[in-house]
């Protein structure tokens, strides 16, 4: 005797296990004609100094705890980090939340021997909150490079943002190269 099990109950299986799965996301970042040595520190010095006050109020976070190892051989940091905030929305209750984040940042060279910083978050979450907490690193390390950071529209051609995500083993790559019409001016 064979089970047969509704298309509806198959299917809602089917999307709690993608749900549950997650999806591991990194997000690279290139900084044509810059100095590594320089976007190395300037990597450190945007960990250092986390800023979760932001302006826009669904964008402020307080931080409860953020272990940070820096590993100076391998070019790499190693990030737990608690978030928790209270989210106050006109005409509904207030919104506790809490976010956990553990985070590689590593720094790469292209074939140019032009860096690249690459943002892996290490466990399962949303992406494009990981997106949103990569975006936000990336103004912070390009700020402390006196750039500004703008993941539409860079202010320095030639100018590469791609996003990879792998879920159940498949890869996809994302990726746009900006146009010199597109790049701000020189």
């Amino acid at each position: 005797m064979t089970m047969r099990f509704p298309p509806a109950l198959l299917f809602l299986l089917a999307v709690l296990g993608v749900v549950c799965s997650g999806c591991q996301t990194s997000l690279k970042q290139e900084f044509h004609k810059d100095d590594p040595a320089r976007v190395w520190a300037a990597m450190k010095g945007a960990e250092e100094a986390q800023n979760y006050e932001g302006g826009d109020y669904t964008d402020r976070w307080t931080v409860r705890d953020n272990q940070v190892q820096v590993f100076e051989d391998e070019a790499r940091i190693e990030v737990f980090r608690r978030l928790e905030r209270v989210l106050y929305r006109p005409l509904a209750k207030p919104l506790p939340e809490t976010r956990e984040w553990t985070l590689t940042m590593h720094l790469e060279e292209n074939d140019a021997h032009e860096p690249i910083v690459v943002f892996l978050n290490r466990k399962n979450a949303i992406p494009a909150r990981v997106r949103d907490e990569a975006e936000r690193y990336f103004r912070d390390v390009s700020e402390l490079l006196g750039r500004t950071y703008s993941a539409t529209q860079p202010d320095r051609p030639p100018h590469k943002s791609v996003v990879h995500m792998e879920q159940f083993g498949q890869p996809s790559v994302r990726s746009r190269e900006l146009t010199q019409d597109e790049s701000a001016p020189e």
